[in-house]
């Protein structure tokens, strides 16, 4: 199976998100992944339209959602798992695995310094599922695709976790850290929160995650959105 990587960018005129980017582009292409850039430049950021807008220039069957501040050592294992059969993976584990570097910590750390020897922004901490780095098969994601209604940032990774989990069963977890590389954080209400709007659709699908049938009628709306509603 072919296998490309989905990035969601758009360009905020930030040099830290830029050199975040092509660092991680960089990576991922030496390591043998194709790699197609998503953008969304068209009012409030919508990860999901982006990521559609990546998929439409790929025919892989294996996909990988990779924000564009992030990196995992474990992505590798993480595409096995979805060749050899898991329906969905991520590659690091899911008890305190994501680590937040500061600015100069960041900076180390594309030097080549290990992120464990440098200092974190705050203490490492779980992430949400859905998040930073997902893996699945291209079928999976037109079935369960992230929901375009979420506008901004915050909301759409954990929610999109709660579709997958309630309608595809538990992810294959990896053993490995997610390093988050340091950039200034766009505006917003809170760190979890983008909009109002969004804060609303996020608690629709927290209530539902429990109910495939309600996750699936969720799912069957983001699907006919292309635009907030």
């Amino acid at each position: 199976m072919s296998t490309a990587v989905l990035i969601p960018w758009r360009d905020v005129a930030c040099p830290h998100r830029a050199r975040a980017l092509d660092w991680v582009r960089v990576r991922l292409t030496a390591d043998g992944y194709h790699v197609v850039v998503g953008t969304h430049d068209d009012g409030p950021w919508c990860k999901a339209l982006a990521v559609a807008d990546a998929l439409a220039q790929t025919t892989a069957d294996t996909l990988v959602i990779h924000d564009a501040d992030v990196w995992c050592d474990g992505l590798t294992d993480a595409v096995s798992s979805v060749k050899d059969g898991a329906t969905w993976a991520i590659p690091h584990r899911p008890v305190r695995g994501i680590h937040r570097l500061t600015e100069h910590s960041t900076t180390s750390y594309m030097a080549g310094e290990p992120y464990d020897r440098l200092p974190l922004a705050e203490p490492a901490y779980d992430g949400v599922a859905g998040g930073g780095v997902v893996v699945l098969r291209r079928v999976v994601y037109e079935a369960c695709p992230l929901d375009p209604r979420f506008r901004g940032f915050g909301g759409e990774d954990e929610s999109w976790g709660y579709a997958l989990r309630a309608l595809r069963g538990s992810p294959w977890r990896g053993a490995g850290a997610l390093v988050h590389l340091w950039h200034p954080p766009q505006p917003r209400i809170s760190r979890t929160t983008g909009s109002e709007a969004s804060h609303a659709l996020r608690k629709r699908y927290a209530r539902a995650r429990y109910r495939p049938d309600q996750i699936a009628a969720l799912v069957k709306e983001a699907r006919s959105c292309s635009v907030p509603c």
